[in-house]
């Protein structure tokens, strides 16, 4: 059986506050019926008094008039039980024998005691003997006054006194009841609301949800649950992008056999027309063939890409100026064909020079799969001409820039810029995720794959916008000269 949260917080305060008040209610009230009672027996010990030490006559009329004052009503009679006196008739057919010993003394200060009951004319009274400091009317014979006070104006007066703390106790106990139901509401509608979102993301809905202002545990629960909503989209999203990887593998399997074999065979037949009309090479050929391999090569990488690089290390050191100039071939004609500018720049130690197609040649050498790096400034060239090409209406000079330099010591920096638009914002945090594009026609693993080879090369891939031109810039560490031997 459930058993909510705000049902075990609300009893549990409404116990607490119930004794509490009820323990306040019950001594408020006792302590306000004994003073109503001490009120009375203070009242009647200082008439009892005045009577007591009189020297005049205590007559039925003084009697009366006491009576009147005090609500009590009083005989004076002989210790025979002879009446006297008494405030109000009848009295005299009564017997108020009594003993010496429950006779009191008032006046010494002594408090009237309500311990002797008697009953006359179906009125119960409380009783006492007081003792007369003189004889009260004629005759010899000590007296004696007999205070009787009703015992139903006793108990309209208890009741007179407890009835305020009662009311006030239950109108408090009501109060505090309400209050201990509000204030558990109050408490657990922040995890009301957290279980809300705890649902939520149990359905795959992962988006924030709003915490409590207040600084307490609440609040520090639900910025982790907050963390825990985000942690699990991020890995929804990896996860994601894994099957959809692993089903691109799969599909990609088929798809590279059979487009290797076209590409095997489109080489063969351009090898064989060069064979058959020798005459007739030219570079247009050259390029086609080299356009082919480089298609067997990209299915090969495509392939390979989120696989462990354990068995793929190809790395060697090659001449990097050499690896940039051959580029040029399979760049330039799309570069003139959109009438955009394509330049290669060398920046090595013996400073800037060779402007367009002629690098210096400074001996660099680096430690990489040549025809990985071959592939990642292809495509990273061709998507900076891309940018460039559909907008080379808006740009008044269009240009894509190799440039190649030594950044920190230990590392040559190949730096492929263009000065198209840049990147959208939402593609800025998912520029080398695979699958991210904000291309109509693009599928989004030209960068993924290029990040994915720099990394395999023992590089790094990163991008920035400056001045109005987006740079992609691969970073590779320099491997140091061969040793000359002596001979």
């Amino acid at each position: 059986m459930r058993y909510p949260i705000r049902w075990q917080l609300a009893w549990r305060l409404a116990v607490i506050v119930t004794a509490i008040v009820v323990a306040v209610t019950l001594f408020t009230a006792g302590l306000n019926a004994r003073r109503a009672r001490l009120r009375i027996q203070t009242q009647l010990q200082e008439m009892a008094a005045t009577l007591a030490d009189a020297n005049f006559p205590l007559t039925d009329l003084v009697l009366g008039q006491m009576q009147g004052l005090s609500g009590a009503t009083y005989v004076v009679a002989r210790s025979s039980g002879e009446v006297i006196a008494s405030s109000e008739p009848g009295w005299e057919q009564f017997s108020l024998g009594g003993t010496e010993e429950r006779t009191v003394s008032v006046a010494d200060g002594t408090i009237i005691p309500f311990e002797d009951q008697v009953r006359w004319r179906d009125v119960n009274y409380f009783h006492t003997q007081v003792r007369l400091a003189r004889s009260a009317g004629s005759g010899a014979g000590a007296a004696v006054l007999h205070v009787m006070f009703p015992q139903e104006e006793y108990r309209n007066a208890w009741w007179s006194a407890i009835y305020p703390a009662l009311g006030i106790g239950g109108v408090a106990l009501a109060l505090t009841t309400a209050g201990a139901w509000v204030v558990a509401a109050r408490m657990t509608r922040p995890l009301e609301r957290l279980q809300t979102q705890m649902q939520r993301i149990a359905s795959g809905d992962f988006r924030p949800a709003e915490v409590p202002q207040q600084d307490d545990e609440v609040r520090e629960l639900g910025l982790t649950a907050n963390r825990m909503a985000a942690t699990l989209a991020e890995f929804e999203t990896q996860i994601r992008q894994t099957e959809r990887m692993s089903i691109l593998a799969r599909i990609g399997g088929g798809l590279a056999h059979q487009m290797r074999n076209a590409a095997t065979g489109c080489r063969i037949a351009l090898d064989l027309h060069a064979a058959e009309c020798p005459q007739g090479e030219s570079e247009a050929i050259d390029v086609a063939t080299r356009q082919l391999g480089l298609i067997e090569q990209y299915l090969q990488r495509f392939l390979a890409l989120g696989k462990s690089p354990e068995g793929l290390d190809k790395r060697q050191v090659v001449e990097i100026l050499p690896l940039i100039e051959s580029t040029a071939p399979l760049l330039s004609p799309i570069a003139r064909h959109l009438g955009i500018d394509l330049r290669i720049d060398a920046r090595l130690e013996t400073g800037e020079s060779a402007v367009g197609m002629a690098p210096v040649r400074t001996p660099c050498r680096v430690k990489a799969d040549a025809d990985a790096l071959v592939q990642i400034i292809v495509n990273l060239a061709l998507n900076g001409i891309e940018a460039v090409g559909h907008l080379r209406a808006e740009v008044i000079h269009p240009q894509v820039c190799i440039c190649i330099a030594r950044g920190s010591p230990g590392m040559v920096q190949v730096d492929i810029r263009d000065n198209g638009p840049g990147p959208s914002e939402a593609m800025a945090s998912r520029m080398f995720e695979a699958f991210a594009t904000d291309k109509p026609d693009g599928v989004g693993l030209g960068l993924a794959v290029a990040h994915d080879l720099a990394q395999r090369s023992g590089g790094d891939l990163t991008w920035h916008r400056d001045d109005g031109w987006t740079h992609f810039t691969l970073s590779l560490c320099e491997s140091p000269p061969p040793e000359t031997k002596a001979r």
